[in-house]
């Protein structure tokens, strides 16, 4: 969990547009949320819980456009 905790305190203190608001890098965001959708959507997956699988799913894909464009 701590792990975790450092990973989301990096993304959000990185400001991509130089304002100094440290509301990350869009694309940074982007890319981390459609990772953890992923992994979660798996986790979902083997245990059967397919309408949450179908959601995590959306999200990343959601999450992988915007990185891409």
């Amino acid at each position: 969990m701590r792990q975790l905790k450092t990973t989301v305190e990096k993304i959000i203190v990185q400001d991509g547009d130089g304002n100094g608001d440290g509301g990350g890098a869009p694309d940074a965001v982007a890319q981390y949320i459609a990772s953890m959708t992923g992994e979660l959507a798996q986790l979902a997956r083997r245990s059967g819980l397919d309408t949450l699988c179908y959601i995590l799913e959306m999200a990343r894909i959601e999450a992988d456009q915007n990185v891409k464009g």
